[in-house]
């Protein structure tokens, strides 16, 4: 999840979007900065022996555990 007006606009208010860095395991939501740190690696001579692989930038997550905290939004349930 990468954090952009388009998605703030999204998922509303900074405590929204609290709730759902706290279940990125790094603990917040990337940047645009993040991929573009990511696309200049791969451009660079530093990826010269990267060959074939998909890069994933998610923040250590391998589920949307992002989408269970808003759904649990406005809830009384935990």
């Amino acid at each position: 999840m990468v954090l952009t007006e388009e998605s703030r606009s999204f998922y509303g208010d900074d405590s929204t979007v609290g709730k759902i860095a706290e279940t990125i395991p790094l603990g917040r939501m990337g940047s645009p900065q993040d991929v573009a740190d990511a696309c200049l690696f791969v451009a660079s001579h530093k990826a010269g022996w990267l060959s074939g692989s998909n890069i994933v930038l998610h923040g250590g997550g391998e589920r949307p555990n992002y989408l269970d905290a808003i759904n649990h939004l406005g809830s009384s349930e935990p």
